[in-house]
Parts: structure tokens; C-alpha cells; sequence
């Protein structure tokens, strides 16, 4: 009997364990499901790790673009380039400044083309025939000027010292003026100041070639230098006529200082008259300025 039982029990669980020796390929295959996930999810992180590679290489290029020095392939043209620039812009500031040297030398250049003495050492005189002698005298002086001044200049130089002679006498005659005479004198030497100026603005217009005046025209930069001092002399002129005029002078003197006043006065008006000659010449191209 327990044979028999035995027997029964032994035939129920062989069955039992081919089964469950079947199923061990099913859980091993299970198993294998398992690695796969695993592989899988390997595969999913190199996949994760490479999108943000890609997302720090573009955010990298989008930096180069708002801001290209933070690339450092590049830094080395970028400071040939700032070299570059750097030089020109050297190469440019020399340049402008030596033309602007050049232009500074060539207008103290012309505006010192004439160097004429000033009549500010004239001494005064005690009497009409000292200032008549005086003045004989003086104009014998600036005749010899202006024959050893150049050629092309001496004509001015002629025409300026009418001035020039005018302001020698003016000046001469103060003891001879009474209270006014100070005034006549401080007066006589503003005109004196005028004439260097006068005389080189002129100098430089007649050394202008007739090609320049043929393209641009008259030289309407020194004309306006003219026009300025003849309009300052004219008052100036009118002044000191009042002055003599109003005060207690000889006859002999007040001639004397008259006749140099209607040559001052004679002098202004030709100046002014080339001025405008000068503001009135047009060019072939006068219209662009």
C-alpha cells in the first residue's frame, strides 16, 4: 500500500518538474527581456547625452555671434584687424595734422609777406616848419623802402606808405595839437596797425595766378580782409578830421595835417575799390562756393 502511494506521488511530480524545467527558458527569456530593457535604457542616456552636446555647441555659436571675441579660433584676426584700424586711424590723424601744419605755415606765410616798420617811434615836434621838414624827411625814408622792395611788391608798398607817412605825421604833430593830441596819436596808430595787414592782403591777391582767378574767381578771403580794415580806417579818418577841426591848431598845421588825411583817405578808397573788383570777378566755377 505505501508502495502504491509512493508510486502515485512520483508520477504527479514528474510531470510537475518537466514543466517547470520548461518554463525556465520562458523565465530565462523573460531575463533576456530584462537585458534588452537594460540595453535600452543605455542607449536612451548616450541619446540624452548627445542632444545636450548639440544644445551647448549651438547655444556656443549663437554666443560667437552676439559677441565673437569670446571664440578664441578667431581672437588672433580679430587682433590683426583691431591692428589694422588702429593704424589707419594713425596713418589718417598724421595726415590731417601735417595738412593743417602745411595751411597754418602758408597763412603765417602770407600774412607776413610784407614786413613794414611801424611809425610808433615817430618823435613829436615843437613847431609847423619841424613838422614839415619831419615829414620831407620821412618820405624820402620810405621811397628808398620801397625801391629795395621786390618788383612785384613795390607798387603796394608805394601806395601803403602814403598811409604810412600820414600816421608819421599825425604822430609828429601831438605837442602840436593841444589837449587832443593823445587822442590823435592813439588813433594814428590803430590806422598804423592796419597797414601790414592791408598791404599783404593786397600782395597776396596780385600774387594770384590768372588760371585761379579764371576757375574760382576773385579772392573774395583777403577782398573781406580789406573791406574790414578800409571800413575800421574811414572811421577812424573821420575822427581825427573832427578832432583838428574842433580844436585850436595853426593854420600852418592844420594844412599840413590835411593834405596827409585826404591821402589816407585816398588810399582807403582804392583798396576798397579793389576789393570789390575782387568780390565781383566770378570763375568758372564760382558757383559752388
Amino acid at each position: 500500500m505505501k508502495k502504491y502511494i509512493i508510486a502515485v506521488l512520483i508520477g504527479i511530480t514528474l510531470p510537475l518538474g518537466v514543466s517547470l524545467a520548461q518554463g525556465g527558458p520562458g523565465s530565462g527569456a523573460g531575463g533576456g527581456g530584462g537585458v534588452g530593457a537594460g540595453v535600452g535604457s543605455g542607449t536612451g542616456a548616450s541619446a540624452g547625452v548627445q542632444l545636450q552636446l548639440q544644445d551647448q555647441d549651438r547655444t556656443q555659436k549663437q554666443d560667437q555671434v552676439r559677441d565673437p571675441s569670446t571664440h578664441s579660433g578667431t581672437e588672433p584676426d580679430q587682433t590683426r584687424t583691431q591692428d589694422q584700424t588702429r593704424l589707419q586711424l594713425q596713418a589718417t590723424t598724421t595726415a590731417a595734422g601735417t595738412g593743417q601744419q602745411v595751411q597754418e605755415q602758408q597763412r603765417a606765410q602770407e600774412q607776413t609777406r610784407l614786413q613794414l616798420q611801424l611809425e610808433a617811434t615817430t618823435s613829436p615836434v615843437g613847431n609847423g616848419a619841424r613838422l614839415r621838414q619831419t615829414i620831407q624827411q620821412r618820405e624820402m625814408e620810405l621811397r628808398q623802402e620801397a625801391s629795395s622792395t621786390p618788383q612785384g611788391d613795390q607798387n603796394i608798398v608805394r601806395n601803403e606808405n602814403r598811409v604810412r607817412l600820414a600816421v608819421h605825421a599825425l604822430l609828429a604833430s601831438q605837442n602840436l595839437l593841444g589837449g587832443i593830441g593823445p587822442q590823435v596819436s592813439q588813433i594814428a596808430q590803430q590806422i598804423d596797425n592796419s597797414v601790414q595787414t592791408t598791404a599783404n592782403a593786397e600782395a597776396n591777391i596780385r600774387a594770384r595766378s590768372f588760371l585761379a582767378g579764371l576757375l574760382f574767381g576773385g579772392d573774395r578771403q583777403n577782398a573781406t580782409v580789406i573791406q574790414q580794415a578800409v571800413a575800421q580806417n574811414q572811421a577812424r579818418i573821420q575822427q581825427i578830421t573832427q578832432l583838428i577841426n574842433q580844436a585850436s591848431v595853426s593854420a600852418d598845421v592844420q594844412t599840413q595835417l590835411q593834405t596827409q588825411l585826404q591821402a589816407m583817405q585816398e588810399e582807403q578808397t582804392r583798396l576798397q575799390a579793389l576789393a570789390q573788383q575782387q568780390e565781383r570777378q566770378w570763375g568758372i566755377f564760382s558757383w559752388r562756393f
